[in-house]
């Protein structure tokens, strides 16, 4: 008790009530500002913008009542009912397609805030042809409209409270989800269920997820369309399902049994009678009586309820984002140790390529000049073959220059074919190892590039391809001098050669040409002269062409002219070779130093991010409790059959 200065003597206990309100309106705004922008340390910028919400829900002031319920049990027609005027169109088949917010106005209009962000206002009239779906084309306005607020002389929207009128539950996936998301903005409900289908499972599972919302002592259980049930059977109906109703509410509930459609008519026609017989009189009665009582503290105890509920959902990403901090730094110990691990077999394997193309090269040039080397021995093999394969008649013993064109006719193309394919070989084989050798170099390139693309946060896709290596451009006119050997392999038997002068007097002899010509005599001494000498012909061919062959690879040397073309080529790739090398080792370390540099970096970063979410965690833990213990206490001013606070305005924060 105290002195107003007057002489009066007041009662201190409201005015303490409402500082004491205030101050936990502050302290509960205070701490959704900071899960707003904890949730956020987390990248919970869902959680984020639901603590906006309910702290923008908070400073408007404003008390939302929800209309929820299954689609049809007369959620639009009790609208209207609570309204006295048929403004939400209603109809015999699910009919509201967006959410309806009725607000105090003095002049009945609505407003459409669109999906794009624009805004149109249309009579009230004309609501129907925009939030229902009762026509295709009223369906596809609806889709567009994210929310309609009409504005109308109601006394029940008075002192800032706004009726949500919302789509049927269990409709339509799209239209439900709507609804649901709506639900963390409200700060009371009516569940309306209908007399001829009472609190289904579905209705009490829908009431299981609008506790997630809604304390249990700021929900209304609405039983409609009563009228259509014996009256004798009404009050048990209304305990059965006030029972259900507390199954999930976990207390006795607020159970109303009313007729929308009778309340309606009564108010339209001033029928004082019917509208106390429809039971919304009654609902209204307790509806203002909770609005003007406790609404200040229902808003309060709404806005703490999603401050536990969010403080819970940025506790346990909190967590998870700790949890991800020390995963992602072992992934930076191990991905670093991978890349370290890579850049140095780079130049391990670098060196050692290096280093071996000395012995590459050798390798090379000892088979390909065996292969020379092993012409000669081919090539009088073919000689000594088609030589003997040949037939010296008469007519070619006699005419030395048809036995000279005769030999080259049928020796000398095999031999040159052979030389041909042997110096072609060679050819092939020196491109294909400068096309291994670029190929390898290649591959230590792209290696390199690959791994220089990437980093600790930074995966290159796919493997390294190396690039097509350019054989002619390395080989250049190297090689020119190896296939112009063919050119130079030819010789010939003409007369003034030793071979000729030889065979010459053979077969000029008369004895020899006197034996000769008797060949057709039966005289197998003869004969066997003859024989002899055709024999001594093929032998000196076969002579004379081996020591050609022996004289003409000795003068083209083509073992030589491979090794002189693979050094010029072997020269050019190890200059590159070196280059690419030196680059490698350089950019090997440069990138293992910056790596390092860059997990430092990555170290301090993630420990001054660790530590603002172990802050957030111990905020957001401590604000669950602190929301949960001030739902308590305001659960049960609520409950308790006394003012909850004095009649002073709270929208003034």
């Amino acid at each position: 008790m105290g002195d107003d200065g007057s002489g009066r003597v007041q009662d201190a206990q409201p005015h303490a009530d409402y500082v004491a309100f205030q101050a936990e309106l502050i302290r509960t705004a205070a701490d959704l500002s900071r899960l707003s922008a904890d949730a956020r340390v987390v990248d919970q910028t869902e959680l984020a913008e639901k603590a906006e919400e309910r702290l923008e829900h908070l400073a408007r002031g404003a008390f939302v009542v929800a209309l929820v319920g299954e689609f049809k049990r007369g959620k639009s027609t009790l609208a209207n009912a609570l309204l006295g005027a048929e403004i939400m169109p209603a109809d015999i088949a699910p009919a509201t397609a967006t959410i309806n917010r009725v607000v105090y106005g003095r002049e009945p209009h609505a407003r459409l805030l669109l999906r794009d962000g624009r805004t149109e206002t249309i009579a009230i009239e004309a609501l129907a042809n925009h939030v229902t779906k009762l026509s295709d084309a009223s369906a596809a306005r609806a889709e567009a409209i994210a929310e309609a607020i009409i504005a109308y002389p109601t006394r029940l929207c008075l002192n800032n409270v706004e009726l949500l009128d919302t789509p049927g539950l269990g409709d339509e996936a799209a239209m439900t989800e709507r609804t649901v998301a709506m639900l963390s903005r409200i700060d009371a409900s009516l569940v309306v269920t209908s007399a001829l289908s009472p609190m289904a499972q579905s209705e009490l599972n829908m009431m299981v997820q609008l506790l997630h919302h809604v304390d249990e002592t700021r929900i209304f259980i609405v039983v409609n369309q009563l009228d259509l049930i014996d009256e004798g059977d009404r009050q048990r109906l209304l305990e059965g399902i006030g029972k259900r109703a507390a199954t999930v509410l976990k207390s006795t509930p607020r159970v109303y049994g009313i007729s929308a459609r009778e309340a309606l008519l009564a108010k339209q026609n001033k029928d004082a009678g019917l509208l106390a017989r429809s039971g919304v009189a009654a609902l209204e009665d307790a509806l203002e009586t909770f609005i003007v009582r406790d609404s200040g503290v229902a808003r309060l105890q709404a806005a703490n309820e999603t401050l536990e509920v969010l403080a819970a959902g940025v506790v346990e990403h909190a967590a998870a984002a700790q949890a991800k901090i020390e995963q992602q730094e072992q992934a930076d110990i191990a991905r670093l140790a991978s890349l370290e691990s890579a850049l140095d077999g780079l130049s391990r394997d670098a060196r050692t390529w290096l280093s071996d193309a000395a012995k590459r090269l050798s390798h090379f040039q000892e088979v390909a000049g065996a292969e020379a080397e092993a012409v000669q021995s081919a090539l009088r093999s073919i000689a000594d073959s088609k030589v003997s394969s040949l037939d010296f008649s008469e007519s070619y013993i006699n005419d030395p220059d048809s036995r000279h064109a005769m030999v080259r006719r049928e020796v000398h193309p095999s031999l040159t074919a052979k030389f041909e394919a042997v110096v072609n070989a060679g050819h092939k084989r020196a491109t294909e190892w400068t096309s291994e050798e670029l190929l390898a170099l290649n591959t230590l390139t792209a290696r390199l590039d690959w791994l220089l693309a990437q980093d600790l946060t930074r995966e290159a896709p796919g493997d390294p391809t190396p690039a097509a290596p350019d054989v002619s451009a390395a080989i250049g006119a190297s090689l020119d001098n190896v296939t112009s050997a063919i050119e130079r392999f030819d010789f010939g038997y003409d007369g003034e050669t030793h071979l000729s002068s030889a065979l010459g007097q053979i077969v000029t002899s008369s004895t020899v040409r006197e034996i000769w010509g008797m060949f057709s005599k039966d005289d197998s001494a003869l004969r066997n002269q003859a024989s002899e000498v055709a024999s001594t012909v093929r032998s000196g061919y076969k002579s004379h062409i081996n020591g050609m062959i022996g004289g003409t690879l000795s003068v083209i040397d083509l073992s030589g002219r491979i090794k002189t073309a693979s050094i010029e080529i072997a020269r050019g790739i190890s200059a590159k070779a070196q280059i690419a090398v030196d680059r490698i080792e350089a950019m090997t370390k440069e990138r293992i130093w910056a790596l390092r540099v860059q997990r430092e970096q990555l170290n301090g970063s993630r420990a001054r991010g660790a530590e603002r979410v172990s802050v957030a965690l111990k905020f957001c833990e401590a604000a669950r409790v602190s929301a949960s213990r001030r739902r308590e206490t305001l659960r049960s001013m609520i409950s308790s059959s006394t003012p909850a606070l004095p009649e002073r305005p709270f929208s003034s924060f």
